[in-house]
């Protein structure tokens, strides 16, 4: 059963996509504005990645893979192989199966965009806060983050996710088994 709320607050995917059009144009324009800057990113990653849950608020973003703790989430470049990898040490699914990690290739648009936010906005975090560089967005100021884009409507993080893999249960042919992988 859906609550009231959540079915007031749902967005299709296709609302996802047309909202991160709107910031790729606005970013275009103010490229150096981090809050412009990161809600641009926040929506890149929850529509063009399999979404993970609400790692990416506190995740390091580093340049090379050095001493990445058990129970750290980063994403770093891979120079030599031309990729970004999103390496996932905790969360809900990774307390049962280990670490996971997550590959952008070099030709993957949304290697370009993480690359070109990072070179207008530096900073230690994929998404940090829009006032401080080196401390982490975390999960509060994203869901604010995600309130200013919707205009006051409360999408969040789950409603991001559920819209994404509706549109690739309804687009692709899946078997039960690549929903359940999709959906982890």
């Amino acid at each position: 059963i859906v609550s009231e709320d959540r079915l007031e607050n749902t967005v299709s995917f296709e609302e996802l996509v047309q909202k991160r059009e709107e910031y790729e144009k606005m970013y275009a324009e103010n490229p150096k504005d981090p809050k412009i800057n990161q809600q641009h990113l926040i929506l890149a990653l929850y529509t063009m990645l399999p979404p993970i849950r609400s790692e990416f608020s506190d995740m390091e973003l580093m340049f090379y893979h050095i001493n990445i703790a058990d129970d750290q989430n980063a994403m770093f470049w891979e120079e030599d192989k031309d990729r970004l990898v999103i390496r996932i040490n905790k969360d809900k699914v990774s307390n049962f199966r280990g670490s996971s990690d997550f590959y952008i290739n070099k030709s993957n648009k949304l290697y370009d965009i993480i690359f070109q936010s990072y070179f207008n906005y530096p900073r230690d975090y994929v998404l940090s806060l829009n006032t401080d560089s080196s401390k982490p967005m975390g999960y509060g100021q994203m869901r604010r983050s995600l309130i200013d884009i919707f205009d006051g409507k409360r999408v969040g993080i789950d409603i991001m996710r559920s819209a994404y893999l509706t549109h690739q249960y309804k687009t692709k042919n899946m078997s039960t088994k690549q929903k359940r992988e999709l959906a982890k």
